[in-house]
């Protein structure tokens, strides 16, 4: 469990930090020309992050059901 959480922690900074390279215009000119695809991209990661550790939180403080078969779905679920 704590692996998963800090695995989309990791993804979840990461992300934040391209958005920051990308809000004060550091980016490759070859990028600017798929800024949208760019943005749903990140902005599709950040949803997926924050939707595994609510999930990450739900099975394993408020049901109590935490189950390691379920690893790999918190690790792709993000991408």
């Amino acid at each position: 469990m704590k692996k998963a959480i800090i695995y989309n922690l990791l993804f979840l900074i990461i992300i934040i930090v391209l958005i920051t390279i990308e809000l004060q215009s550091l980016l490759p000119e070859w990028l600017n020309k798929i800024r949208l695809a760019y943005f749903c991209t990140l902005f599709g990661g950040i949803g997926g992050s924050v939707y595994c550790l609510r999930a990450i939180y739900l099975s394993s403080c408020v049901k109590k059901d935490w189950d390691d078969t379920w690893l790999t779905w918190y690790y792709l679920r993000p991408i």
